[in-house]
């Protein structure tokens, strides 16, 4: 979750990180191992969009498509476990998986329900 936010940022915004990273330090509100695995992460992301974007440039428009539903997926299930919690994210995503793939049989029982009435 925390790499999807950090690349969601725009490249001005990345020193600003840094400052605030290290401010976090010094009032010690985090170690220095997650301060400097952050800063890590902070400049794999500045060495690697140049070949990201490229890769995306490069991936016809529907296996794009589908990266940004599975991203947006994934970003709406971060942002429910940081909001109601694992277990209460997981019960909500099953609920949601079954009534997708019921979905297609409900429909066609409703078909064949409907003609059988006619």
């Amino acid at each position: 979750m925390r790499t999807l936010f950090l690349s969601l940022m725009p490249n001005g915004f990345i020193p600003v990180l840094i400052v605030f990273t290290g401010l976090a330090l010094i009032l010690g509100l985090v170690t220095w191992r997650t301060a400097f695995g952050f800063i890590g992460l902070l400049l794999l992301l500045v060495v690697f969009t140049p070949f990201v974007e490229s890769l995306f440039n490069s991936l016809p428009l529907g296996v794009v498509l589908l990266v940004m539903v599975g991203l947006g997926i994934s970003l709406f299930t971060g942002v429910l476990r940081a909001v109601f919690g694992r277990g209460a994210t997981d019960h909500f995503v099953g609920q949601v998986m079954y009534a997708v793939f019921a979905m297609p049989f409900r429909f066609i029982g409703y078909l064949i329900g409907r003609r059988r009435r006619l």
